[in-house]
């Protein structure tokens, strides 16, 4: 089986893109695209959406820097346990590095395998993508020739001291989860590729499971029901030739025959645009989401950034033709990206509307207070008006003990009046 796989992470940065991508190594370069090339990606994608993939760094923020390193390097991890521990090879011959407005960026690590041992590509990668074993032993080369350079990339762009290098904690590549996302590429070959457990297969790659664990006679295989329902909903079949899966943490394709161009389409294509895009938008909902929680103090300013994230970065349609339609559709609904968007927009209504009462409330106390100096007023007028015609120090021996009880006698019937109407404003 020929194997290819993005093993993908994503973090914080201090400044922004451009600024960031000024503090890169450099060993890391620029990907860059002719005015032909973008206008050849113009004919399937719209040119919003391919000026967002490609238009690199600027100041304006406004689109993703793509940023690659070579390394031709191979490693080895130690994939079992106990007595049956084995060495597996992988090679990694580059490294992406998207940087993406509102401070945030996106690695991408492309492994390749090429072994007629399924069980190694499986072990290998839920060991990779575990990025909280990254300290154990048997992970060395990994982390040395995968993982170094990001952090390397890590530090420059966000002006962490080296000296520290030793300390680094690798679950800092990965801001919302506990593992790497995974995007992979299985190619089976034709014979492969009709026998009857092409599902189970494609079930077994895209949960990193051990190979032939699906077959329903184990303690660990999956039920016949859940099986069933899974490839029904989260599987993506147009051509005779592959079959997709989506799931949360890996999105899956395998393959049958598979030429050079259609392996170019999906990791330029499929995983370079469709699915590095998605991915950032449900990163970053869900840090938005975070801080609206956490960040009190600046809702007001979240929520015109979430306002301006929309606009300059969420695309309703992206492509003329349906399949990368369909595919975008599936991603974001496998990385339950629109459930990030309603929890956001729920937050914010609660927010708005917390707004709109506590400002009633400050209106209402200000127009209380005016009604009582309106009373005060009114009711000095009435004491006026009551001595001209009846003047108190005729009829009660004092002007100074008739204005205290008719102000008293008229102040008792407005706040009588007052209570009145609270508690059938109340009953109602």
């Amino acid at each position: 089986m020929k194997y290819i796989g993005y093993l993908c992470g994503v973090f914080s940065l201090k400044d922004n893109a451009f600024v960031s991508a000024g503090r890169l190594g450099s060993d890391w370069k620029p990907s860059e695209y002719s005015k032909e090339t973008i206008c050849g990606y113009e004919q399937y994608y719209f040119p919003d959406f391919v000026h967002f993939c490609f238009g690199g760094c600027s100041k304006e923020d406004n689109a993703v820097g793509r940023y690659s390193l070579k390394t031709e390097g191979e490693f080895h991890v130690s994939v079992g346990c106990r007595e049956k521990v084995r060495s597996v090879g992988v090679r990694t011959p580059e490294i992406l590095l998207f940087l993406f407005p509102f401070k945030m960026a996106q690695f991408a690590i492309r492994i390749e395998l090429d072994t007629d041992n399924d069980d190694d590509i499986t072990a290998a990668v839920a060991v990779m993508r575990n990025i909280n074993r990254c300290k154990n032993g048997g992970l060395e080369e990994y982390c040395e020739t995968a993982l170094s350079p990001i952090v390397e990339a890590f530090r420059s762009m966000n002006m962490e001291s080296p000296a520290e290098d030793a300390k680094f904690d690798y679950r800092r590549l990965v801001e919302n989860g506990n593992k790497l996302k995974i995007f992979q590429i299985a190619c089976l070959g034709k014979d492969r590729w009709s026998s009857d457990n092409v599902d189970q297969l494609l079930f077994e790659i895209g949960t990193t499971a051990p190979i032939g664990s699906s077959d329903g006679k184990s303690v660990d295989s999956p039920s016949e029901t859940f099986f069933k329902e899974m490839m029904s909903r989260d599987t993506l079949s147009v051509y005779n030739n592959w079959k997709a899966l989506f799931l949360f943490d890996t999105t899956t394709i395998i393959c049958g025959d598979c030429p050079e161009w259609l392996l170019k389409n999906w990791t330029e294509d499929y995983f370079g645009m469709i699915y590095i895009c998605q991915l950032y938008r449900r990163n970053y909902l869900f840090r938005l989401n975070r801080r609206f929680r956490f960040e009190r103090e600046n809702v007001g300013c979240l929520e015109n950034e979430s306002v301006d994230f929309e606009r300059r970065c969420c695309f309703h349609n992206i492509s003329y033709n349906f399949l990368p339609e369909m595919f975008n559709n599936r991603v974001e609904s496998s990385l339950k990206t629109e459930e990030e968007k309603e929890s956001l927009y729920h937050m914010i209504s609660q927010e708005q509307a917390n707004r709109e009462k506590k400002a009633e409330n400050r209106m209402n106390n200000l127009l209380f207070f005016m009604t009582c100096l309106t009373m005060v007023s009114a009711i000095w007028d009435t004491c006026c008006l009551i001595n001209g015609i009846i003047p108190f120090g005729i009829s009660m021996g004092s002007e100074i003990i008739g204005y205290r009880l008719t102000a008293s006698i008229l102040t008792a019937i407005v706040l009588l009046a007052l209570l009145i109407y609270r508690i059938r404003s109340k009953s109602k």
